[in-house]
């Protein structure tokens, strides 16, 4: 898969995935998504204002510019790390426990609705999975995860 790809998928995975409180002692998703949502606002004020800092207070030195030009780089590259993360973890297979509890759940969630369940399923089938269940399934299915 590309990067851009990856980046992408990582985005519509960040969109699937529900930020319910019983999934934070789970899955590391709750906190990586938190965390990126939280960059792709903050960032962008940083990278700016490393800039404008050294080209105030330093306006003729290029190495301070040079130092600022690659600060600003790295706090633009946050977010993007936290994007690709969640794109190569939305195309893992899922492991041998979770895959059951995804069989359980998708189990349940048939009588409510039909769902087309996958032979392999990944982190972005359970995804979207958990937010169907969370649409149609009451509460009741959240204890009992």
């Amino acid at each position: 898969m590309t990067l851009f790809k990856t980046l992408q998928q990582g985005q519509t995975y960040q969109k699937t995935w529900i930020l319910h409180p019983k999934l934070n002692q789970i899955f590391p998703e709750n906190r990586i998504i938190k965390a990126t949502k939280f960059a792709q606002t903050l960032m962008p004020f940083i990278a700016v204002f490393a800039i404008v800092w050294q080209q105030f207070f330093m306006p003729h030195s290029h190495v301070g510019l040079a130092a600022a030009v690659l600060t600003a780089l790295f706090a633009l590259c946050i977010p993007l790390q936290g994007l690709y993360w969640l794109g190569k973890r939305s195309q893992t297979t899922l492991p041998k426990q979770t895959a059951v509890k995804f069989q359980q759940i998708s189990e349940q969630l048939e009588k409510k609705i039909a769902l087309p369940l996958p032979k392999n399923p990944t982190y972005q089938d359970l995804a979207f999975l958990l937010n169907k269940a969370n649409q149609h399934l009451s509460d009741e299915f959240w204890q009992d995860l």
